[in-house]
């Protein structure tokens, strides 16, 4: 788009840009697409110096590609399109990768909004996440002190127990008790698998891009709603004292239950203050892969504009 002669794209841009002269530029992408998005707003993007409000603008033409040459030696064109200079530009982008370094990201907070919903896998994928994996397998490859028949120990000592306890009656009395080596200096705490975690950590210090521009987090979870419009708050079931003994003269002990409520769903949005700390590892969960879909993206902002707006 930069560097090509004269894109449709960039054609359409420069057209619709002219025509409107009051208009900016929104750029947008998931995924790889928003880091795409990212990259080229930084490309055309500078500092508002104007007290208008806006924190970038798009920047006046110049040569990308300034001093270099053509393998034949003849001297590479001007870009042959350029947008119009000075327009508002923003980036929203969903789901992206780690794709800038901490100090670029700070610079374009006012440039990039993006946006990880609930446990994405994506934004947490850098080439140092890479290393950290490599320096771990190592790690593992020359321990001395058994970690991996351990591990492979434990997982089976688990998956026995599910399976004892899902034949036994055990499933319906709270399950069986917790193993042994969960009974650690306290309780519930497995002290052998805490201190292989800060040993490991030790190991995943490669450096790490970071997903670009200011960060927030959006996730949703299923709650009763009890002040809705239509669910009534002081609402009990059950029986009073006074029905339960009132026909048989001994004034029995009732038993009366709030109303849960409704079923509904509670969208968080949050602000992530520290993006490098957030993002240095990868979280593990049932939803770190499912989370990345639009579909996913879709239906949290959507409940997010359904909570946030009046209509």
């Amino acid at each position: 788009m930069l560097g090509g002669g004269g894109t449709r794209v960039v054609a359409t841009l420069k057209a619709a840009l002219e025509e409107n002269p009051d208009y900016g530029l929104v750029l947008c992408g998931h995924s790889l697409g928003g880091a795409v998005a990212a990259l080229l707003a930084i490309l055309i993007a500078e500092p508002s110096s104007a007290a208008s409000g806006q924190s970038f603008v798009t920047k006046s033409a110049q040569k990308l590609l300034e001093g270099h040459t053509h393998p034949t030696h003849k001297p590479l064109p001007d870009l042959p399109i350029s947008l119009p200079s000075g327009r508002p530009i923003h980036v929203y982008s969903y789901g992206t990768p780690a794709t800038v370094s901490e100090a670029l990201r700070l610079a374009t907070r006012g440039l990039i909004t993006t946006i990880a919903n609930a446990a994405d896998i994506v934004p947490c994928l850098s080439l140092g996440t890479l290393h950290d994996f490599r320096a771990i397998a190592v790690h593992f490859r020359h321990d001395q002190s058994d970690a991996i028949t351990e591990l492979k120990s434990r997982v089976w000592n688990r998956v026995r127990a599910a399976f004892t306890s899902s034949m036994t009656a055990e499933k319906t009395t709270g399950g069986p008790p917790p193993p042994d080596y969960i009974a650690g200096e306290g309780v519930g705490e497995d002290t052998w698998a805490w201190r292989m975690l800060q040993e490991l950590r030790g190991l995943m210090t490669n450096e790490k891009l970071v997903p670009p521009g200011e960060v927030f987090i959006v996730e949703s979870i299923r709650v009763f709603d009890r002040v809705g419009a239509d669910v009534k708050q002081e609402a009990r079931y059950g029986f009073s004292p006074e029905e339960v003994g009132g026909g048989g003269g001994g004034g029995g002990a009732g038993v009366q239950y709030r109303e849960l409520g409704r079923s509904a769903t509670r969208v968080q949005f949050k602000w992530v203050r520290d993006v490098e700390k957030r993002f240095a590892e990868i979280r593990f969960g049932s939803g770190m892969f499912a989370d990345h879909s639009p579909g996913r993206y879709e239906r949290n902002l959507g409940g997010l504009e359904v909570g946030v707006c009046d209509d």
